[in-house]
């Protein structure tokens, strides 16, 4: 999904001003969480995703596959960076322990850690995006945001909806987070591996306007993952931050 839904329209009817007034509700509450956490000095988990037998090479393969299945000539995906991967797993599965990672908290500790972790991150996404909607308001929304907005049947509402709450979180965490930020972290270090990460992230949703946006939540999606060593947390924060956004577009445009 694309960036966050504000100060987008034209004109202001009522789903937009009940989007933008839960934008605020959300950043103040995120506000909050933040001044919260630096008085009691907690959140910070002990944990911490293990690191891989991988090399700078391997690394470099995989993101080199990643970009030609996105941008190369073929629409391929990321089909190639899964493929290399997989080839890389099973010629060496002691090298990559723990592949999902390891599960140490419950469901509700994990729902309850993503929606504040997301909380938190809420109010610089919503000045980044803001500053993106503003700097960068020659370039097209992402085309699944257009394509959303515009759509009068249910059908195609359920699809895209489905895709960005479920296949989207799964698929580009396990991807992202899963695979090339903890390949990257031996060979980069943990700062650069978030970052890059980030990058690869924002990249891939091919889309100027959400560039900047995507980037910031790839890094704290990556730092979530690397507090927690939950990817749980990570899918669950991604599959709340698209169904605002899936939420905000319908909303925004439907009244």
């Amino acid at each position: 999904m694309s960036v966050l839904f504000i100060a987008s329209h034209e004109e202001w009817g009522l789903g937009a001003q009940l989007v933008f007034g839960i934008n605020v509700v959300m950043a103040s509450a995120g506000i909050v969480l933040l001044l919260r956490k630096k008085i009691i000095q907690s959140g910070k988990s002990s944990f911490k995703v293990r690191l891989w037998e991988v090399d700078l090479f391997e690394v470099i393969v995989l993101i080199v596959c990643l970009l030609i299945g996105v941008f190369g000539p073929l629409p391929l995906g990321f089909l190639p960076v899964l493929v290399m991967f997989a080839i890389y797993w099973i010629s060496r599965k002691d090298n990559y322990p723990n592949l999902v990672g390891i599960f140490r908290m419950g469901w509700l500790e994990v729902m309850s850690d993503s929606l504040i972790r997301l909380l938190r991150a809420w109010p610089a996404l919503l000045a980044i995006s803001f500053i993106s909607s503003q700097a960068l308001s020659d370039y097209p929304k992402q085309e699944s945001v257009q394509k959303l907005a515009e759509t009068q049947s249910l059908k195609e509402v359920f699809n895209i909806a489905f895709y960005a709450l479920v296949v989207a979180p799964v698929l580009e965490e396990f991807l992202f987070r899963g695979i090339l930020f903890r390949a990257m972290k031996r060979p980069f270090g943990v700062g650069p591996a978030l970052v890059v990460s980030g990058i690869l992230f924002g990249l891939v949703h091919q889309n100027v306007l959400s560039f900047l946006p995507l980037t910031f939540l790839g890094i704290i999606l990556a730092l979530s993952y690397e507090r927690t060593g939950d990817l749980r947390t990570c899918i669950l924060i991604h599959a709340a931050f698209n169904g605002f956004m899936v939420f905000s577009i319908l909303v925004g445009h439907g009244f």
